[in-house]
């Protein structure tokens, strides 16, 4: 008996994916379509009124006439044009300024000599009185050095004692005393002061401070002569 070959069946799970493909298919082609269409109504459209205000807008800022043309060339041309050096110029010197401005003032430091304490005579030993005195007498100081040339001449610096003679003499830094200038010049001539014997032999010669006594005046000068003072021989030779 022949059979007849019937065709092979499908699986039953296919069969049940082509039933679902078959109902979802039409909602998901529903569905793309709305959103295809929704999506064309959210692009705007250009705006007239835009384009109009824009169009406005340009033909505003042109210029409306040859002469307003003219009028806008002329402003122009008058702006100031600044020259760059110029420029550069100001800037150096406001720069200049704003340091000199910055810079803190140094106080410079005070030049005023500060004198040093008055010694007095009595602090001193004869021979540093009769320095400070010459010291005194070299700047013209008379009126220091006679009282320095006190103090040493009165404690047996002969030397103190001429120069002191030599300010009453002349008068410097002190009144002008001729007796005055006679003590302390015998003063030094009796410590054997050698500058002293002649100028004391003067004196005793011309009675200047000492009564007049010319042999007196000629022991004191043979003395300088005796000393090595040959101008003193020829002052004996006129008594």
């Amino acid at each position: 008996m022949d059979t007849q070959q019937q065709p092979p069946k499908l699986p039953s799970v296919f069969i049940w994916i082509l039933t679902i493909s078959a109902i979802i298919a039409p909602f998901l082609i529903v569905n793309s379509i709305k959103q295809t269409f929704e999506t064309r109504q959210t692009i705007p459209e250009p705006n007239a009124d835009t384009d109009s205000e824009n169009d406005i807008s340009v033909q505003d800022n042109a210029p409306s006439s040859p002469s307003q043309q003219g009028s806008n060339s002329g402003r122009e041309n008058n702006t100031t044009v600044t020259n760059p050096s110029t420029v550069r110029e100001e800037s150096r010197q406001k720069a200049d300024e704003t340091v000199q401005t910055n810079v803190p003032v140094i106080e410079r430091p005070s030049t005023q000599v500060i004198p040093e304490p008055e010694v007095r005579p009595e602090e001193l030993t004869a021979d540093n009185a009769y320095q400070e005195g010459r010291k005194a007498a070299q700047t013209s100081n008379h009126t220091k050095a006679v009282k320095f040339y006190q103090s040493a001449a009165d404690r047996g610096i002969a030397a103190a004692a001429y120069d002191l003679a030599l300010l009453y003499q002349k008068g410097q830094g002190v009144a002008k005393s001729e007796p005055l200038a006679f003590r302390y010049m015998k003063m030094a001539a009796d410590a054997g002061y050698v500058n002293a014997f002649k100028p004391l032999g003067e004196m005793y010669h011309g009675g200047r401070g000492v009564g007049k006594d010319t042999n007196v005046a000629k022991n004191w000068y043979q003395k300088a002569v005796d000393a090595g003072d040959e101008s003193a021989r020829e002052l004996i030779y006129r008594l």
